[in-house]
This record gives structure tokens, sequence and C-alpha cells, in this order.
């Protein structure tokens, strides 16, 4: 059947309208983002993406520690991406895709890794020497291990290893050495290598029967002790009081300490020198070494026996000299020094701290110099035998100050000056014997009053010179001191009358 005309005419009008209807209907979609791509550090965050759209759009992607809000908008408009804090030491990241229409956008997120950090306090720790348990705090946001040296054997921890913070207990050891000892345990966090260290230090051990036991095998090898006399050699496998063998010389008190030492003529052979060990034996009262050979100087740890109230080093080969230290000897009672040829130096005025010395021999030395003032404060001294030594200048005028002076000796020198006044005023000495010096003036007539126990006085071989004083030859024991040997002949020159 045939179209009319008009009717087909319409009908194409109507198609063409149509048809330009649907082609001016027809967009194109927009789509941009204000970032392709979003960076965190290891901390959480949020960065915000403006969405430009001519249509609607959606967001997906991304990842468990990523969070969006909105998923989803229509036109322009913008999406948060929040990132929870990165505690896995590694770079992250993931993508995350925005679509409109036919168009797909996409933001890629990165986060850095936590930067590694370790913080150990205290950095050192100072331990008494019977030892304690320390703790050390450790501040950390990775893993770490925890190392002490492979050669320290008195230190340990109760974890080596960890994973942020943590408190580490170290359990230090008692101390038996006489030495103080110290350690560096280091802190390693694993994933940057930073380190840190701790200094551990410990006080050496207290003196005890084994720090004895070891200063006497000390001494025992510094003077060949396998070579001493027959009978007096120790035996070293077996303890120092053990019944059949005990060691030639040495006492112990109850609780095992050594506290006297007398090895006398002849038990050591061949020259040595005293170790420094002798030191350890602080407990001891009693020194002894009359003729053994003892050489060289003394040392300087021999001083540092604050309890000794005894030491005899007569008839000997040392040489050096008497140290200030002497005034650390505060419990000295009798000090024999006599008969060491090599022993020069003067005597240290230090001497005159010694309240309770006794007896002092420092007869047959070359000991020199004057004779110290303060030589007064030795308090309790009874007997001082300086003779045959070089000690020269005036004697001081202090003898009426040492209330218990019995006997002085100080012949056999270069001393000079008048004869001391204050001797005669010693209300308990016995014997005064003052001869071949250079000794000037007269007798004092202060001598005069030198108790009945004075039996002895010589002061010949001197410079004296004038009339003896009336009141001196009136003395009760004038003619004990047997004048005409003792007191009367000078050297060529002088004479008394």
């Amino acid at each position: 059947m045939k179209i009319p005309y008009p009717l087909k005419a319409f009908s194409l009008l109507a198609i063409g309208l149509l048809v330009f209807s649907c082609q001016k209907n027809t967009k194109e979609t927009e789509l941009s983002l204000s970032t392709r791509a979003a960076s965190f550090y290891a901390e959480a965050g949020e960065e915000t993406v403006s969405v430009t759209s001519n249509d609607s759009w959606t967001v997906s992607g991304g990842a468990a520690w990523i969070s969006i809000a909105p998923t989803s908008g229509s036109g322009s408009g913008s999406f948060k991406i929040s990132v929870q804090a990165n505690e896995d030491f590694l770079l992250r990241s993931a993508e995350i895709a925005v679509s409109a229409g036919n168009k797909v956008q996409t933001v890629k997120v990165s986060q850095l890794p936590p930067t590694p950090s370790l913080e150990v306090t205290p950095a050192s720790l100072e331990v008494a020497s019977d030892g304690a348990g320390c703790e050390i705090q450790v501040t950390a946001n990775a893993p770490w291990t925890l190392a002490i040296p492979a050669d320290c054997d008195w230190i340990a921890a109760d974890k080596a290893e960890g994973n942020g913070n943590a408190t580490v207990l170290l359990t230090v050891r008692p101390n038996i050495l006489r030495e103080a000892r110290e350690a560096v345990v280091t802190i390693k966090e694993t994933i940057g290598g930073t380190q840190k260290e701790v200094t551990v230090s410990q006080e050496m051990g207290p003196r005890s029967r084994l720090t004895d036991s070891l200063a006497l095998v000390a001494l025992y090898e510094a003077s060949d002790g396998a070579h001493w006399k027959d009978g007096r050699v120790w035996d070293l496998t077996k303890p120092m009081d053990d019944a059949e063998s005990k060691w030639y010389g040495v006492t112990l008190d109850e609780e095992g300490r050594v506290t006297a030492l007398k090895l006398m003529n002849g038990t050591i052979t061949g020259e040595w020198t005293i170790p420094a060990a002798i030191a350890e034996l602080d407990a001891l009262t009693d020194l002894r070494f009359n003729g053994c050979q003892v050489a060289g100087t003394l040392p300087e740890a021999l001083y540092d026996l604050p309890h000794l109230k005894a030491f005899y080093l007569m008839n000997n080969k040392v040489s050096g000299s008497l140290s200030a230290k002497i005034a650390q000897w505060s419990e000295m009672e009798e000090l024999y020094v006599s008969q060491n040829a090599g022993l020069g130096g003067s005597l240290p005025k230090e001497i005159g701290s010694l309240k309770k010395l006794k007896k002092l021999s420092i007869a047959q030395t070359d000991i020199s110099g004057s004779i110290p003032a303060e030589l007064a404060g030795c308090e309790g001294l009874v007997d001082f035998m300086a003779n045959d030594t070089k000690l020269s200048g005036e004697i001081p005028d202090i003898w009426d100050q040492l209330p218990n002076l019995g006997s002085l000796m100080l012949y056999n020198c270069d001393l000079t000056g008048s004869l001391p006044a204050s001797l005669g005023k010693c209300a308990k000495i016995k014997s005064i014997q003052l001869h071949q010096n250079n000794l000037t003036g007269n007798i004092p007539e202060s001598f005069a009053q030198l108790p009945s126990t004075a039996t002895t006085l010589r002061v010949q071989g001197n410079r004296l010179s004038g009339v003896v004083p009336a009141v001196v030859k009136a003395h009760a024991n004038w003619e004990k001191w047997k004048p005409a040997q003792y007191i009367f002949p000078q050297q060529e020159g002088y004479g008394l009358e």
C-alpha cells in the first residue's frame, strides 16, 4: 500500500527531529582529580582529593590500612583518604580508582615506614663488690638484641632480645677478685642498626683468707720460695694452717686472716724485692724480714697496711728511701729498718704523725739530712736509734715533749750545734749517746736534772769545750757515767775541763 505523500513527508520529518534530538542529548563524561598521588609519613594521616566531574562517581580499591570517605559522589566534590600508622618498617602502597561514566582516574597512595628509634638508660651502672640486680630501661619502636661480651661471666641478663619498650634485669655476681672490673653491655636495634652501650663497673672484692693466701703465694714466688732454708718451704698445695705442713712464720686469726708474717734470718737465700701484693695482707699487724736478703726499694703498697704495729727489716739490702706515706702507719709501734746500707734519703717529717710509735731504729743506714722537729709528735716514743747514719745539722730541742723517752742513740753521725737542754727534762731517760759528732758548746746545766735511771751519758769525740757545770758533776750518776772515758775526751783541739 502506498503511503500518502503528506503522511510520508510527516514521517520523514519526525524521524529527522528524533535523530537531531538524540544527537543533542548525548554528552561526554568529564573526570579529573586534584592529585594522582598521596604520600604519607609513618604516622597516621589524611589527605583530601578534589573531584571535578559532570557525572556521578565512585571510589574503589585501596587496602586494609586505608579508609575512604565518602566512597561516591555526583558532580564536583571531594573524598578523604585516611591512613593508619605504619608499624611494619616496610614502605607500603596501594591504588585507589575513581570511576565516572566510562572514565577512570587513579590515585597512588604510599606510606613511609617508621624510623627505628632506640634509647637505653642508664648509660652506666656502678655495682658494689657483693653484686646486685640492676635494671636497664629500653625505649624502642623496633626489635632489638642484647649482647654481653663472651669473656664476661659475671653478668647475666633476663632477656637477650625484645621488640619495643622493655625492662631488662642484669644480675651482677659478687667480685672476689682484688681488682675492679668493667664490661660493656650492648643493645642494638635490628632494623637500622642503631646501637647503645651500658658500661657496668664493679668495685674490687674485699680482702679475705683467699686473697691473703694469694698474696703470700706472690711473695713466695718473688723470693724463690722453693729454695728457702730447709724445713721452712711452704706446701702451696695445702692450706696455710694445715696441721701437718703449717706455713712457716704465718699466724692466722679466727677468721683465717694473716695477722703476722715472720721470716727470720736465713729463711730466704737469694736477693728479692717485696712485691706490691703485700698490700693485700691488710689484717697484718706484725711483719718481720730480718736477714732475709730483701733488696731494691720498698714498694709504695707496703704503706697501705693500716693495722701494722711492728715492722722489722733489719740486716738487708734495701735501697731507696722511706716514703712520706709512712704517716699511714698510724698503728705502728716498732719500726726497725736498721742495717740497710743502701737505704738513704731523709727521715720524713710525716714520722711525727705516728703517735703510738715506741721504738724507731734507722741505725747503720745512709739516711741523711736533719732530724725533723716533727718527731716530737711521736709522743709514745721510748727508743730512738739513729747511730751510724748521715744525719746532720743541729739536734732539735724537742726531747722534753717525749715523756716516755728512755734511750737516744745519735752517735757516729755528723750532727752539729749544742747539746739539747731539753734532754735534762726527760723524766724516764736511761741512756743518752751523742758521741762522735761535731757538737759544740758545753754540757747544759739542765743535765743535772737527769733522773737516777739515766745510767749512760756519752758525749765524747765532739767539739765540746768549757768547764763542766758543778751541778752536773754533782749528779748522783756522775761516776757511773765514767767521765774520763765518755765525757771529757773531745776532738783534737777541743776539750772539757
